[in-house]
């Protein structure tokens, strides 16, 4: 339908803008394959199928990621038999890309901006396919709620009482240290993770600061 563009899903449409080229609008297009459909309903860009359209923005979004984590998620959701879709890939580039191990909410408020369209619900439902798949790691840290990590190196955490900072910590010796008997009789061991817990430096320094007062 000519002289429609795709806005918003909460935007009135305004029938009277010429439709944006199709390359200008893949920058609004949610990225869910129901809104894909959508706007090629409302435009009608005839060279461009859906499956162009997201496969642009799959390569788009793949830009930011090493080419063997991008292809290693692509086998898993083959094997799984779900679709490679750019949103998962978006999800998926900002939990790896993440140093701040954010819970789902969290990474769902840092998403949302640029993908009006995302749910709360695809977020951890996605995140719980991810730590399936053993992509990242479920975090059990708050009372209230899970925190993830989407670093696939050997390392542990240590984290502050105060202000809830994690932060990543490696220690390789680790590795070569024999477990202990009872571990070793427990039954089948496929991950080591030791968590560190104090004060950070900054809330040391808050700490001080208010004590002088």
């Amino acid at each position: 339908m000519a002289g429609c563009v795709f806005q918003s899903r909460t935007a009135p449409l305004n029938t009277r803008t010429k439709p944006p080229s199709a390359r200008a609008a893949i920058q609004y297009l949610v990225l869910d394959r129901t809104e894909l459909e959508v706007y090629d309903s409302l435009i009608g860009v005839s060279p461009i199928t859906l499956d162009r359209l997201e496969a642009m923005r799959v390569r788009q979004t793949a830009q930011d990621l090493p080419e063997h984590r991008v292809q290693r998620l692509r086998e898993l959701c083959r094997e799984a038999g779900i679709r490679f879709t750019p949103q998962r890939l978006k999800i998926f580039q900002s939990i790896t890309g993440s140093t701040r191990h954010p819970t789902a909410d969290a990474l769902w408020n840092g998403l949302r901006k640029a993908m009006p369209g995302l749910s709360r619900n695809t977020v951890y439902r996605n995140l719980e396919t991810f730590e399936r798949m053993g992509l990242v790691v479920r975090l059990p840290i708050d009372a209230d709620s899970a925190r993830f990590d989407g670093n696939p190196e050997k390392h542990h955490h240590v984290i502050c009482r105060q202000c809830g900072k994690l932060d990543d910590v490696r220690w390789p010796a680790l590795e070569g240290v024999a477990p202990p008997q009872k571990i070793k009789g427990w039954g089948e061991v496929d991950r080591r993770h030791v968590q560190f817990s104090g004060v950070c430096r900054d809330c040391l320094a808050k700490t001080r600061r208010k004590s002088r007062l």
